[in-house]
């Protein structure tokens, strides 16, 4: 069975608890919220490739198509998952965490 989009931000909300999980769970609430709002907007725009640009690529789409609200949320969510998943001296609190998780909701209305 193929992985939806939306089963990839409901990960995010369960890692997240609440804001009762630990940093390390948190960190991969994260880093989820950011590829489930990344894959379901590359996905709707209908773009295959698969290259490390490919989230650059997608953004730029999303500018060109005056869709600048997600593409502004794709970044700053791409800056905060990178944050997550490789600045391990850096913390990852709930707060900002809930906030991810928020802004991949809001990316996924936004497609709707």
């Amino acid at each position: 069975m193929a992985c939806e989009c939306g089963e990839i931000l409901e990960l995010a909300r369960r890692l997240y608890d609440g804001g009762k999980a630990p940093e390390v769970d948190r960190r991969s609430s994260v880093s989820r919220a950011y590829y489930a709002a990344f894959l379901r907007a590359r996905d709707q725009a209908g773009i295959s490739d698969t290259t490390k640009d490919v989230h650059r690529v997608v953004q730029e789409f999303y500018f060109q198509a005056n869709k600048v609200a997600i593409a502004n949320r794709l970044n700053s969510m791409r800056r905060a998952r990178n944050k997550a998943d490789y600045k391990l001296n850096d913390a990852v609190d709930g707060k900002s965490t809930s906030t991810q998780i928020k802004e991949a909701e809001a990316v996924f209305s936004d497609l709707e």
